[in-house]
This record gives C-alpha cells, sequence and structure tokens, in this order.
C-alpha cells in the first residue's frame, strides 16, 4: 500500500524513510479554503511567498525563523473544501540528538527520549506555526482550523503516510473532487482552461468554423474564433460568432457581474427549491444543485470566484460550473427562466442590499454631524446670503441643517427600496412560462415583500428600478455635494472657520504654505458626478419599445460605479468630520460685525419700536459709523441658534429610518 501510495501520489521518498527517530505528528490541518483551490507556498520569516499546486503540495516547508528549522508540512491531501496534511519532525532533529541517543546506548530508552521530546517539541510547533500561519491566513483565503486526526501523539513518519493513504482510499470521491479542482485551476492560471461552448466540445476542439469577410477578399478568411476556442454561451446553437461582435456585445460584463454574482446564485438556489417542489427535478438533484451552488457563492464571498473569458456573463459561468459539476442535473437549472428574469432578480436583491449601505452610510454621518452641532452649538459664525454676510449662525446650526437634510435622502432612498421590493422571477423573457412555477414560493425564500405580478411588467421594470435608485443616490449626493463644498470654503484663509490637521489636506508642488482640501474637493465632484446619473440612465432607457433591448446592459457599466463611489463619499466625509477643527473666535473679527444688524432692530422691534422705523434707525446708524453689535443674541423660537431642536431631528430621522 505504501509504494502504491508513494508512486501513484508522489509522495517525497525522503520523508518515508524508516528512520529509527523519525517521528510524525499527524494533524488534521482544515486549511478554510471557502472552496477556492488554495495557494501554497513558503512561510519563511513571517513572510509568505505563493506558488501553485501539483496533485498532492509536496515540499510545503515550514520554517519557523530560529525556531524549529527541523519542521515541515507534509504532503496536502486537497478536498473540495478543505486541505489535510501532516507536520513532520524531520531528519534534521534527529541529527541534532544523536550524540545523546549514542550515549543512552539503548535504542529504546532513545527511541522513548526522543518521543518524550518530540511531544513537548510538538506543542511549541504548533503553536509557533498557528501564530505565523493565522497572521498570513487571509493570503491563503481563510483562517487554519486544527483538530486531531488520526491520534493525537506523534507516531512515526512512516506509519503517517500509511493513514493518509488509508483516507484517500477511503475518501475516494471526495478526493478526486479536490484533485479535478486543483487541476482546473492550474489550468486556467496557465492559459490552458479554455472549454469550447457545449457543443463544440462535442464537435472537437478543431472545427471553428471560418467567416468568410467579403470586403478582404476570398483569400482573407477570419476564423470565427481567432484561434482561440469558443465562449461558453447560454445560447449556443452550433454555430460561432465573429470575435468583433463577440467582444462588442459582452463588453464589461464580466467584471461588472462578480458585483451581482452572489444574488445570481441566492435566486438560483431560491429556482431549485421551487423547481424541485412542482416535480422538474428531484430531491437528489435539488441537494447536489444546492451543494453546488453553496460551493460557488463562498468563492463569492471570500473573493475568489471569478468570470473566465469564456464566459459572456456570471448567468453562463454559473450553469456551466453545475454542468460541468453535474451533468443533466447542471442543464436543469435554467428551467423557466431567462436570462431577462435572471439579472433582473440579481438587480433587484442587490440593489436592495446597496440601499441598505446608503442608509447605513448615511445614518453614520447623520448621528456625526448631530453630535458636533451640538458640540458646537454655542459657536457663532457668519451666516451669508448673495455671498454676503447676513446674520448670525452657528456651527451647530450649519452642521444640524445638513444632518436635518439627510432625513430627505432617507425618504429617496425608501422610496427606492419599496420599487426594488418586488420579485420579478419567473417573468422568463417577459411573457411567463408554460412550466407552472410557483413564484410565490420563490418571493418568500428571497426575502422579497412582494411580487411583480404582470410579466410584462416585470420586464419594463428594467432601467426604471435603476433609475429609482439613482434619482434616490443623486438626493444624498446633492446633500454631499452641498456640505462639501461649504467646508473647501470655510476653511479658506479668508473665512476661517474650520480646519483639518495637516495630514488630511495635501500640499502644493510649488507653494509651501498650502494645505488644500483635496478629499472635500474629490467628494464635491463625485457627488456631483453622481446628480448626473439619473439624466444618463433616462436617456438609456428612454422611449424603448415593450420587451428586452440590450441597451438595458449598459445600465451597469454607469451604475455600479457610481454606486461605489457614492459609498467612498460618504465613508470618507465621515473620517473627515470626525476630526475637524473650528475657530470657536471666529465671530470677535470686527469684519463681522453687521452680522449683529438685524438683533440690533429686532431689539428695538421687542422695546416697542415699529419694525420698519427700527429699520431705518439701525441702517441710519451704519451709515453714519454709529453702530454697535450686541454679540450675544437670543434666539428661542425653533430651530434658531438658540434653539436647534436636536432631539427632535434625531426622532425625526429615527422614523425616517424605520419605515
Amino acid at each position: 500500500m505504501e509504494n502504491k501510495f508513494k508512486n501513484k501520489y508522489k509522495i517525497s521518498s525522503t520523508r518515508l524513510q524508516n528512520w529509527d527517530y523519525g517521528w510524525n505528528a499527524s494533524y488534521f490541518v482544515t486549511i478554510n479554503t471557502k472552496n477556492r483551490v488554495p495557494f501554497f507556498g513558503e512561510i519563511t520569516n513571517k513572510k509568505m511567498q505563493l506558488s501553485t499546486i501539483g496533485e498532492i503540495a509536496n515540499d510545503f516547508w515550514l520554517e519557523i525563523p530560529q525556531h524549529f528549522p527541523f519542521v515541515k508540512l507534509g504532503e496536502f491531501i486537497i478536498m473540495p473544501d478543505h486541505v489535510h496534511g501532516v507536520i513532520t519532525i524531520d531528519k534534521p532533529y534527529v541529527e541534532k540528538d544523536k550524540v545523546t541517543l549514542a550515549k543512552e546506548n539503548n535504542k529504546t530508552k532513545g527511541q522513548q527520549r526522543f518521543q518524550n521530546q518530540g511531544e513537548n517539541t510538538l506543542s511549541s510547533i504548533v503553536g509557533s506555526f498557528k501564530s505565523v500561519v493565522t497572521k498570513h491566513a487571509h493570503k491563503l483565503n481563510g483562517k487554519f482550523e486544527w483538530q486531531p486526526l488520526f491520534h493525537d501523539k506523534i507516531i512515526p513518519n512512516k506509519e503517517a503516510y500509511k493513514n493518509i493513504a488509508a483516507y484517500i482510499k477511503a475518501n475516494p470521491s471526495k478526493w478526486k473532487q479536490g484533485k479535478d479542482k486543483a487541476e482546473a485551476y492550474l489550468s486556467q492560471k496557465q492559459g490552458k482552461d479554455k472549454a469550447e461552448p457545449y457543443l463544440s466540445q462535442k464537435q472537437g476542439k478543431d472545427k471553428a468554423v471560418p467567416c468568410l469577410s467579403q470586403k478582404q477578399g476570398k483569400d482573407k478568411a477570419v476564423p470565427c474564433l481567432s484561434q482561440k476556442q469558443g465562449t461558453a454561451l447560454l445560447w449556443n446553437k452550433g454555430y460561432t460568432i465573429e470575435n468583433a461582435v463577440e467582444k462588442f456585445t459582452v463588453g464589461n460584463d464580466r467584471a461588472l457581474d462578480i458585483a451581482i454574482a452572489e444574488y445570481d446564485l441566492l435566486a438560483s438556489k431560491a429556482h431549485t427549491n421551487m423547481l424541485c417542489s412542482i416535480g422538474i427535478i428531484s430531491e437528489p438533484e435539488r441537494s447536489q444543485l444546492i451543494y453546488e451552488l453553496d460551493v460557488l457563492l463562498q468563492q463569492v464571498k471570500d473573493g475568489s470566484f471569478i468570470i473566465e473569458e469564456k464566459f459572456e456573463d456570471v448567468h453562463s459561468k454559473i450553469e456551466y460550473e453545475l454542468t460541468q459539476k453535474l451533468g443533466d442535473a447542471g442543464k436543469k437549472v435554467h428551467t423557466g427562466r431567462s436570462r431577462n428574469d435572471q439579472v433582473l432578480v440579481a438587480l433587484h436583491l442587490y440593489l436592495k442590499d446597496e440601499i441598505v449601505a446608503f442608509k447605513q452610510g448615511v445614518e453614520s454621518l447623520f448621528n456625526q454631524l448631530q453630535e458636533l452641532s451640538e458640540q458646537y452649538k454655542e459657536v457663532l459664525i457668519p451666516g451669508y446670503t448673495h455671498m454676503q454676510v447676513a446674520m448670525p449662525s452657528s456651527i451647530g446650526l450649519w452642521l444640524g441643517a445638513y444632518a436635518e437634510l439627510l432625513i430627505d435622502d432617507i425618504h429617496f432612498l425608501n422610496a427606492a427600496y419599496k420599487i426594488a421590493d418586488q420579485n420579478p422571477l419567473g417573468s422568463g423573457a417577459g411573457y411567463g412560462s408554460s412550466i407552472p412555477l410557483n413564484r410565490a414560493q420563490t418571493t418568500k425564500e428571497l426575502g422579497i415583500d412582494t411580487l411583480k405580478y404582470n410579466s410584462i411588467a416585470a420586464q419594463l421594470s428594467r432601467g426604471k428600478l435603476e433609475k429609482a435608485v439613482s434619482f434616490a443616490m443623486a438626493s444624498v449626493a446633492s446633500t454631499v455635494s452641498r456640505l462639501a463644498m461649504d467646508v473647501t470654503l470655510y476653511m479658506n484663509e479668508n473665512y476661517g472657520f474650520i480646519s483639518f490637521p495637516k495630514e488630511l489636506t495635501t500640499g502644493s508642488s510649488i507653494m509651501p504654505h498650502k494645505k488644500n482640501p483635496d478629499v472635500l474637493e474629490l467628494v464635491r465632484a463625485k457627488c456631483n458626478k453622481i446628480q448626473a446619473l439619473p439624466t444618463e440612465l433616462t436617456l438609456i432607457t428612454n422611449n424603448l419599445p415593450t420587451g428586452y433591448h440590450r441597451d438595458y446592459q449598459l445600465l451597469k457599466e454607469s451604475l455600479f460605479p457610481a454606486i461605489t463611489s457614492l459609498k467612498d463619499c460618504l465613508s470618507i466625509t465621515s473620517f473627515m468630520f470626525s476630526h475637524i477643527e473650528v475657530n470657536e473666535s471666529v465671530i470677535l473679527d470686527p469684519k463681522y460685525d453687521l452680522v449683529f444688524s438685524v438683533e440690533a432692530v429686532n431689539k428695538l422691534v421687542n422695546d416697542g419700536v415699529p419694525f420698519r422705523d427700527a429699520y431705518q434707525q439701525v441702517g441710519k446708524d451704519i451709515e453714519e459709523g454709529n453702530f454697535i453689535p450686541d454679540k450675544n443674541p437670543i434666539h428661542t423660537h425653533e430651530g434658531s441658534i438658540g434653539n436647534l431642536c436636536n432631539l427632535e431631528i434625531k426622532d425625526k430621522f429615527r422614523k425616517a429610518m424605520s419605515q
């Protein structure tokens, strides 16, 4: 068994020697690969250099700096969702202890001594190894978990490898799945995995149909596939398409579809369960499909899911993977679906989550602005109209204003969420299906509030959904953009109301004194760009006739980057305000004396002078240079500098968030 295992699985022969004092600690090293074929490499001086793997990952060494250079990791068995391996106390340790053992002059006693020392050493090794690897676990796409596999004591190397061989023998199908996955991954990395379309696979690799270009002449036949094997197209009907057409129509879909991959898989799980409930697929098929969909879902979550060039989009990729793994069961998963409702339901689920993320970002900024508003409510600054000094304001009133404006943005987001919270799955290409689908079941499983009942209405929601979200995004962007503009203005030396630590500003290549508000300027620009998004989406979809059109594909190219941009703007704005520095004495500058002219008028009015007479009297004092400001204004009504109503605004925000 040992030789067969050694020859078949290429176990390093040096590690199978029957050393008298060579011992092995066999542990179940569960490398949580999250269903990704992991990279293995050398960990030296706590730095990891990654390299790819073969059938079994031989020579994966662990070198703890200066500690235990005699420790290796033995061979790893690649399984579908984890990796088995062993830690080996290797031959150098025996060499090191040779003199001691010779002095013992007793093989049995020496062997026992070695085992005792080895067990003590093992504890230190495992601790050191876990410390090093845990620190770098993200490079192996997961964390390491440990538990005894065959035993919890060290044993001779030879026996350990027998146990590994026995494990493989007992789990041949699982090991083959892992091995196949490893080989497929390596093949992709090496550029060798260029699978043909489903039908092209049956027809052979060399049967690419040439497309003759009449313009180029009969002697200049252009191969349809331009020297590459075909693309896995869901609509493949046995013929190929010109490379230029494929490239133009696919566009940037592969990269963009990564964003909705998780939601496509979730919808596929719900659809699979529903197909089983109506008898299209069997329970065993359902179980297999759900397992493989979960495998792909985990890959998406850990970032290892990729859509190779041979696939048009995420839908093609998923169906291909299921068919490769499960054959006919994988081919059944598209029953009763079209890519039209497939992408629609993925977009609905995706945008629901993104709206929630927007609301969380808005909530964080709201809380920060409210806190600062309360903290600096006594700090007066001039208010402006027509860019001229007007009346007394305060840092509290200014920041509290933007906090309350964010409530309006939450209402927009809530409205967009309502539109997104409708299930289009089951509408097919827009005209339903003769398959007796249970759309209510998928709606409930996906956690969606209601169906988009009419099949045509479901398809017509494409574009309308994106526009609804874009209007909500533009509302948030409008608030954040104006706030950013105020900040860039108020930190200008001619205002000096606020500032930020120099580490949060940028300098000039020629002017050594500069501290530029680049962050807020970019926030302003990015948010202004987002405000153009509704117009852009409207012009793409405006007046399209009933039915699906490829124009809709372009919506993702505009919407998805804007979503990321808005979340970034909310995050960085909150970050900047957490470091704001406020000038608490700005109002004492004499240039702001006239800000208090209305306060003088109102004081006379409160003393019984008619408003117009009071207005003229104060105006005359100003013209004659006799005006003396009272810089301690008293405001009491709701929403004024003396009564910010921050608690009421907070309650108003809470109610909006709960809708």
